[in-house]
């Protein structure tokens, strides 16, 4: 009975670890997707059938806006990436850490919907 308990806390153990670091990759990549949906939301938006120095403005523009959005959403996910991590240390085999896991999956999820739809 022991060693069984012993296998399924390492087989939690594990499978928290493999979830963790996949919703971090994902979360990498989001950043990138945000970016786009931000500068397809400014594309929208924009008057961009103006030609010359005024388009010109208007794409520095877009391309700032994706910079600044890239860097803050950058510290969101280290931070996010390190404050997870902790939170799933302490609140390792409870239920709160896996509803984290949920919530954090859920928004990614939200993330990739919203690029689909816009």
């Amino acid at each position: 009975m022991q060693k069984t308990l012993q296998s399924n806390k390492r087989l939690t153990a594990l499978l928290t670890f493999v979830l963790w670091l996949a919703t971090a990759a994902v979360g990498m990549y989001e950043i990138a997707v945000a970016r786009e949906i931000l500068i397809g939301l400014f594309a929208r938006f924009s008057n961009v059938s103006q030609a010359g120095y005024e388009a010109f403005k208007q794409e520095q523009l877009a391309g700032a806006l994706g910079i600044g959005l890239i860097m803050f959403l950058a510290v969101v996910w280290i931070a996010i990436f390190l404050g997870g991590a902790e939170y799933l240390y302490r609140h390792f085999g409870q239920p709160r850490a896996w509803r984290f896991l949920a919530w954090v999956i859920v928004v990614e999820v939200v993330i990739f919907v919203l690029a689909w739809v816009i």
